[in-house]
């Protein structure tokens, strides 16, 4: 066989392996987790790191788990807490849960516990999407061997994820909504931004963007579309899967160390002409490096929502209840944004001017213009339409997003006012978390 006709071979496998692994039809009952990262600071806005906070958290109730000697996360039935790229970052994973309440109960007890943990240390948890103070640097990092290898590979733009917190949810789909799913999250990304960006504070001055989260990881490669929109829709899996192939190959994995490649995916299948598992493994490998706004797992068959920043903490359900409202609203969404392009390629048609306007909202929040009339009211019309008809009154948690449109501001804004009033503690003591 051909070194092309084995690529071909190799994504259409690997294609149909991704659409697999969703159940057939959409789900009768949506469930919902969530990601949640929060950076660690002390009063003054310098960074904290989590190891200080390990012993505190330690508890015979959570599972401890290991890298090496390096204490990763603390797993337990309600929640997990884990450490991320940067050592002063903390996530607090919940869920899969029956409804928003739910999670945002086992979210909220977690969170009881970290900031009782970390103000045993005089360390302050922030709902904030970005460290308010500390510049990206390698001393920024958790010592992780793959870690380093992707800073030896991507450069300076990779140490953002040192010092970003993002707010990602997880919702349940369905193999034939797989790909429509996908694209709507991806084309819907710079309305979340939009609404949810808080990430305007860095480098202890206003970083001169609403998502400076957004805005830096978007330097990651950025011509390719690693990060944020695709550079195009996808029209079925396997062409989701060449698409992705057509990315760098970072890093490979062999028995647990990361070496740097380089290769796009599509050129290492030429030249290694894996099979099987070990295709499996070098794809999930590389997949798991490729940002996207909206990313379907297939270990978990769900779609997940990564372009939110972490909101304040008296919004903090906020991002996680627009996430699962765009899915239970898809429906209406898609019928308005058809009507609006007028044509039945609709997605297409719209793509390039979402993908302007995500330019925008990254700079401005909610001052920016929308560029299709109404869509913001559109969508936030169809998520809390879709919440309410699951009948558990979840939709009461997309109401800060209400009130954000109506005021043209988002909590990214606001902090840009703030910091120049009172510097980074007053962005410390407005947006610390206090259970």
């Amino acid at each position: 066989m051909s070194p092309s006709a084995h690529r071909s071979a190799a994504l259409a496998s690997l294609g149909h392996w991704f659409e697999s692994q969703f159940p057939e039809a959409a789900p009768s009952w949506r469930t919902v987790g969530r990601e949640a990262e929060y950076p660690l600071v002390y009063p003054d806005g310098r960074p904290a790191p989590l190891s200080a906070i390990w012993p505190h958290l330690e508890h015979d109730d959570l599972t401890a788990k290991h890298e090496g000697k390096l204490l990763v996360a603390l797993e337990g039935p309600e929640y997990t807490f884990a450490s991320e790229v940067g050592w002063a970052t903390v996530e607090l994973i919940t869920g899969p849960r029956e409804d928003l309440h739910q999670l945002a109960r086992d979210h909220e007890a977690g969170m009881a516990r970290l900031t009782a943990a970390a103000r045993a240390e005089g360390i302050i948890v922030l709902g904030c999407g970005i460290q308010p103070l500390a510049p990206p640097s390698v001393d920024m990092m958790t010592p992780k061997q793959r870690y380093t290898a992707l800073h030896e590979i991507i450069g300076a733009p990779w140490l953002t994820f040192a010092l970003t917190a993002s707010d990602q949810v997880h919702v349940d789909i369905g193999r034939t909504e797989l790909i429509p799913m996908t694209n709507l999250g991806n084309l819907l990304c710079p309305l979340t931004i939009a609404l949810c960006a808080n990430s305007g504070v860095y480098g202890g001055i206003d970083g001169g963007h609403c998502s400076g989260r957004e805005w830096s990881m978007g330097t990651i490669q950025g011509a390719a579309g690693r990060h944020g929109m695709p550079l195009n829709p996808y029209t079925d899996a396997v062409d989701m899967v060449t698409a992705l192939a057509d990315q760098q190959f970072l890093i490979r994995k062999e028995n647990g160390i990361a070496y740097v490649d380089g290769r796009t995916f599509g050129e290492y299948i030429d030249a290694v002409a894996p099979t099987g598992d070990a295709l499996l493994d070098a794809f999930l490998v590389h997949e798991h490096y490729i940002w996207h706004s909206a990313r379907p797992r297939a270990a978990q068959s769900t779609l997940e929502f990564r372009s939110a920043c972490q909101q304040p903490w008296s919004e903090h359900m906020a991002a996680t209840a627009l996430g699962l409202g765009i899915v239970e609203g898809a429906d209406a969404i898609i019928d308005g944004l058809r009507t609006f392009a007028g044509e039945s390629d609709w997605t297409n048609a719209l793509w390039p001017t979402l993908q302007s306007w995500h330019d925008a909202v990254v700079n401005l929040g909610l001052a920016s213009e929308t560029p299709i009339p109404g869509l913001i009211e559109l969508v936030l019309e169809a998520a809390i339409d879709g919440l309410a008809r699951r009948g558990r009154g979840e939709e009461v948690y997309l109401a800060p997003l209400q009130r954000r449109y109506a005021d043209r501001r988002n909590p990214a804004q606001d902090a840009r006012a703030l910091v120049a009033q009172r510097g980074v503690p007053g962005i410390v003591e407005t947006y610390g978390v206090t259970v």
